[in-house]
C-alpha cells in the first residue's frame, strides 16, 4: 500500500477521463479481465474497484448516506476538540479561495463530514445532487472509492478523479484529500478533501490538502503534548494511589496514554469499571480519564504503605482517614448514595469536599454520567448565567457564534458538584432554585427550556444559615440544598489522620517524581501533627510536595518543612480555636489572617499556602478587614 506522494498512482499518473471511464465499464461488464490490464495504474484501480464490490457497496450509487440528526449530533459532541482545532484554518482557507470553484472538507475518522466551507454554487450542488453535506458519510464501504474513504483506506494522500471513482454517481466529482495523523500514534484523525467538478480538475488541490492536514495535526500535536503531560502525572498519582489495581489513563481520544495492564486496555475503555474524568484549569472540558478496575477478591483500597500506620484505616475513593467522627460521617453518605437526595458539605477551605463529593458520585448509580465541578466564586458576576445555563448563538457580543452547552446542560446524567454556592447572587439565586426544582434551564437568547437530569451537591465555608437570616442566601434554596447536611472538620479537629496522609502523599510524590518513598523523620511528624494547618490537608499536601523537592537524601528532616511550618507563632495567631463553638466565618477569617502572617505578607504565598487563588484571596482579605494588616 502507498506511503508516499511519490509511489502513489492516484498522484503520478496523469488523469485521462476517457481512458478510465472505458476501464470503469470493462471492470462491470467484466468484459476485461485483470490480467489482461497493461500497467500497475489499471491494476490498482481494478484492486480498488474489487474490494469495493466484496464490501457490498451498489456501483449505481448517486446520493450518500446521511446519518441521523440525533446520532450525527453525538458525533460533533464526542469531535468538538478535533473539530475546533481544524475550523480556524478550515475557515481562513475559506476565505483565501473565495471565488475558486470547490469545497473543502473536514471529516473524522470514520469518513462522516464534520465541516464543509467553500464556493456556494458548488456547496448546492453537491448537496443536492449527491448528498454530499455535514454528517454524511464517506468510508470505502458505504461509498466506494472517493477521495475521503480512499485516503482513509489508503493512510495516504489521494486525488480521485471523476471515474476513478466506483460509484457512477461521483463521476461528475474530483476529489483530492489528505488524512490528518494523529502526532503521536500516526492514527487517523480526520481528513482534508478539496472537492470540486471534474470539468474544473485541478492538479495543485492535493498540495493543498496535505498542507491543511498537516497543519492541523501541527495545532493538534501542541495540545495534545500539553495534555500528555498531564495525564502521565495523572497515572502516577492514581497508581500510587491504587496500588492493587489495575489503572489506565486514556487521552480525549481513547488512546491509551499509560496503563498497568496495557493487554487488558487496547480498545477497550468502556469495559473498565470506574471512569474518572482528567479536567485542567478548572474547565469541564476532559483531556482525558482515568479507569480503574477492581481486581477480585481484594481489600478495600488503602493508599500505598497505609497497611504500616496505626489500623483501621479506611478509604472512601481519594479521601483516607482512621478518625471515628469522619468514619461516622461517611457512613451517612453511604446511606444516601443510592438516592438523588441534595447534598451540601460544609467545611473549611482545603477540608476536601471536592474528594467527597467525588466520591459521592463514583459510588452512585450515576457514576457513568459526567462529573462537573465548578467554583462559584471563581466565576465573573457577568458570566455566571451563561456558564451555568448556555447561550443560544447570537445571544450577546462575544459569544461564541455556536451556542454554548451550560454547566447545568453538561452535567446531564451525572453529578454537578457546586462549590461555594455562597457566591452565587441572590439573582441567579432564584434561577438555581428553579433549576433544581424543575430540573430545565434556559439557554440566554432562547425562549426553549432545556431537560437537565442532575444530582446537585454543593459546598460552603460560610455558615449559610446566618447569610439565610441576614438576606443574603435565599431560605427555599438553602432548604433545598440542605437537604442532608454534612460538615467536614478541619485537619486539626483530626491530628491522628494528620501521620496517614503524609505517608498518603509521601507514596504519591514518590511516584511523581520516580523514587522510593521516603522516610519522615520522627521530629518532623512531630511538627507536622502539632501545626494548626490554616489551609487544612490542601496545604499538607503542598508542604510535603516542597519537602519532598527539597529533601537531598532518603529522609524528610525538619528542615525540609515550609517556614511557616517550622516557626514559632505568636500567641493566638494561627492557634486552633477554643472549645466554644466558632462560625466559619470566623474559622476562615483566622486562617487567612495565619497565612498572611507566615508569609510575611506576601499574598501569592499565603494563596497558595491556603490552596486558593489570588484573586479570591483578595476578596476575602477585603471582605474581613484584613487587606491592610
Amino acid at each position: 500500500m502507498a506511503s508516499s506522494m511519490e509511489e502513489n498512482l492516484y498522484l503520478c499518473r496523469p488523469k485521462d477521463r476517457q481512458r478510465t471511464f472505458e476501464l470503469w465499464e470493462g471492470f462491470h461488464s467484466t468484459a476485461l479481465e485483470e490480467d489482461r490490464l497493461a500497467g500497475s495504474y489499471e491494476r490498482v484501480l481494478f484492486g480498488e474497484w474489487a474490494r469495493c464490490r466484496r464490501l457490498g457497496v451498489d456501483p449505481a450509487m448517486r446520493q450518500g448516506v446521511v446519518l441521523p440528526p440525533e446520532e450525527f449530533a453525538a458525533i460533533l459532541r464526542d469531535r468538538s476538540f478535533l473539530l475546533g482545532k481544524a475550523k480556524p484554518s478550515l475557515e481562513k482557507v475559506s476565505e483565501l479561495l473565495r471565488g475558486v470553484p470547490g469545497i473543502v472538507i473536514f471529516t473524522d475518522e470514520q469518513g462522516t463530514i464534520l465541516h464543509i466551507v467553500g464556493d456556494p454554487a458548488v456547496r448546492s450542488t453537491a448537496a443536492e445532487v449527491s448528498k454530499i453535506v455535514e454528517g454524511s458519510c464517506w468510508l470505502e464501504s458505504t461509498a466506494g472509492t472517493n477521495g475521503i474513504g480512499t485516503a482513509i483506506a489508503r493512510k495516504a494522500p489521494v486525488h480521485v478523479f471523476s471515474t476513478e471513482h466506483f460509484c457512477e454517481g461521483w463521476h461528475r466529482w474530483t476529489c483530492a484529500a489528505s488524512p490528518i495523523l494523529d502526532p503521536l500514534t500516526q492514527n487517523i484523525m480526520g481528513v482534508v478533501d478539496f472537492t470540486t467538478l471534474d470539468k474544473d480538475y485541478r492538479e495543485d488541490a492535493v498540495a493543498l490538502t496535505h498542507s491543511l492536514a498537516r497543519s492541523i495535526s501541527a495545532e493538534i500535536q501542541l495540545q495534545v503534548e500539553m495534555e500528555r503531560m498531564q495525564l502521565i502525572h495523572t497515572f502516577s498519582v492514581y497508581s500510587s494511589r491504587y496500588p492493587s489495581d489495575a489503572i489506565a489513563v486514556f487521552d480525549r481520544l481513547n488512546g491509551v496514554v499509560r496503563s498497568s495492564a496495557a493487554p487488558e486496555t487496547e480498545g477497550a475503555p468502556g469495559d473498565w469499571g470506574e471512569t474518572i474524568e482528567v479536567c485542567v484549569g478548572g474547565s469541564e472540558d476532559p483531556i482525558g480519564k482515568v479507569m480503574v478496575r477492581r481486581r477480585e477478591g481484594l481489600s478495600p483500597r488503602r493508599p500505598k504503605r497505609a497497611e504500616a500506620l496505626e489500623g483501621e484505616v479506611e478509604a472512601y475513593g481519594d479521601f483516607v482517614t482512621q478518625d471515628p467522627a469522619i468514619k461516622r460521617m461517611m457512613g451517612r453518605i453511604q446511606k444516601v448514595l443510592p438516592t438523588n437526595l441534595g447534598i451540601l458539605l460544609i467545611g473549611e477551605t482545603g477540608t476536601g469536599k471536592e474528594l467527597v463529593s467525588r466520591y459521592i458520585h463514583d459510588r452512585s448509580s450515576r457514576r457513568t454520567g459526567p462529573f462537573v465541578a465548578v467554583n462559584c466564586g471563581m466565576i465573573s458576576r457577568d458570566l455566571f448565567e451563561s456558564r451555568f445555563f448556555g447561550y443560544e448563538r447570537g445571544a450577546f457580543t462575544g459569544a461564541d457564534p455556536r451556542g454554548k452547552k451550560g454547566l447545568f446542560e453538561s452535567a446531564a446524567g451525572g453529578t454537578l458538584f457546586l462549590d461555594e454556592i455562597a457566591e452565587v447572587s441572590p439573582a441567579l439565586q432564584v434561577k438555581f432554585l428553579r433549576a433544581i426544582q424543575e430540573r430545565e434551564v434556559t439557554p440566554l437568547g432562547s425562549t426553549r427550556p432545556v431537560r437537565v437530569d442532575v444530582r446537585i451537591i454543593a459546598a460552603t465555608n460560610r455558615d449559610l444559615e446566618a447569610a439565610v437570616a441576614a438576606g443574603a442566601f435565599r431560605s427555599d434554596l438553602f432548604y433545598r440544598l440542605n437537604v442532608v447536611p454534612v460538615r467536614l472538620p478541619a485537619l486539626r479537629e483530626r491530628p491522628t489522620d494528620i501521620p496517614l496522609l503524609v505517608e498518603h502523599f509521601v507514596a504519591e510524590f514518590s511516584a511523581v517524581y520516580g523514587v522510593e518513598p521516603k522516610r519522615v523523620t520522627a521530629e518532623a511528624m512531630d511538627r507536622l501533627v502539632a501545626y494548626t494547618w490554616p489551609g487544612n490537608i490542601r496545604e499538607l499536601q503542598n508542604a510535603i510536595e516542597r519537602a519532598f523537592a527539597l529533601s537531598a537524601g532518603p529522609e524528610i528532616t525538619l528542615a525540609d518543612l515550609p517556614p511557616s511550618v517550622t516557626q514559632p507563632r505568636p500567641a493566638g495567631v494561627g492557634a486552633a480555636p477554643s472549645a466554644g463553638v466558632v462560625s466559619l466565618d470566623e474559622a476562615e477569617r483566622q486562617a487567612i489572617a495565619a497565612a498572611m502572617h507566615h508569609s510575611g505578607g506576601n499574598k501569592n504565598e499565603a494563596a497558595r499556602l491556603l490552596g486558593i487563588d489570588r484573586q479570591r484571596l483578595y476578596r476575602k482579605l477585603h471582605k474581613y478587614g484584613l487587606a491592610h494588616s
